[in-house]
């Protein structure tokens, strides 16, 4: 639901809310160990509920001749926030597992607009500053997190060659974030993308996708619990992560299928994971 107050053809005032869901992906949900280090997995959990977050909002529009510019303010609450918990096993080795924890209120300011500086050139970029505050229960333990944090993303649509191929750079910051358990350091990442129309009248495309060049995109956690510390730095492949899509109207699911797979073949990840705890000596593992 919204409510908007125009005060010209250009730049208006709006209130609104809305009701969002959010459903455990895939790997959340999967109740089976990884195949790597014993000492550390990452285990599903087929119990998960979704996360059901009301919104409310209130912006500021206005466009002009080139692009458009909107500032705003927002309140959410989550209920059955979903959260990767950190714990040890029986046998002494750490285990990652997400879990229902409790809620979530977050509040923030966005600015986000666009502009065309030519016929070929365009630019849009947005920005988001919110405190987050998280309070749960899980396994007999309270959980709360209170994190300061911001995001900014910027694009660069170019097309070429009389309209005939289309490009696009991005590049993706989030700043660092205290977590349930724990903190985790800034993260970021470069992407560019190609894209052409093929067919008559446009009706399939064909699209490259690099990410992470030129360099790597890296996200560190750092976790505390009363039985270890764990910390986990993730980045990006050396060599750009390559995607290709083909898609057209009729024949889109299947070929779907087909980019799915070729995904698969060029995503490299690498994980480092530092692991101490009283049950086990110092170890070090690289998976690549």
């Amino acid at each position: 639901a919204f409510l908007t107050y125009e005060f010209s053809d250009k730049s208006s005032i709006q209130v609104s809310y809305s009701k969002r869901l959010r459903r455990p992906r895939f790997w959340d949900l999967n109740p089976f160990y990884g195949l790597g280090d014993s000492r550390f997995n990452f285990i599903g959990n087929p119990f998960l509920e979704p996360e059901l977050t009301d919104s409310y909002e209130i912006g500021f529009l206005n466009e002009f001749k080139k692009g458009n510019f909107y500032i705003g303010t927002y309140y959410r609450h989550t209920e059955d926030v979903i959260e990767r918990i950190f714990d040890v096993n029986d046998n002494g080795y750490s285990v990652f597992k997400p879990v229902n924890l409790g809620f979530t209120n977050a509040y923030g300011i966005e600015l986000n607009g666009s502009i065309d500086y030519n016929k070929w050139l365009k630019t849009t970029g947005s920005f988001n500053f919110f405190q987050s505050e998280t309070e749960g229960n899980y396994s007999n333990q309270n959980f709360y997190a209170k994190s300061y944090s911001w995001r900014t993303r910027l694009s660069n649509n170019i097309k070429m060659l009389n309209n005939k191929l289309e490009g696009q750079l991005s590049f993706d910051y989030r700043g660092p974030s205290e977590s349930a358990q724990g903190k985790n350091l800034s993260s970021y990442g470069l992407d560019f993308s190609l894209s052409k129309d093929v067919f008559k009248n446009k009706k399939g495309t064909i699209a490259r996708q690099h990410r992470n060049v030129p360099f790597r995109s890296i996200s560190t956690t750092f976790v505390h619990s009363s039985t270890g510390y764990s910390h986990v730095l993730k980045f990006g492949p050396a060599i750009p992560a390559l995607f290709t899509r083909i898609s057209t109207p009729s024949i889109s699911p299947l070929l779907a299928l087909a980019a799915a797979s070729t995904e698969s073949q060029f995503v490299i990840s690498t994980t480092c994971l530092l692991y101490t705890s009283d049950a086990a000596d110092d170890s070090l593992r690289v998976d690549l």
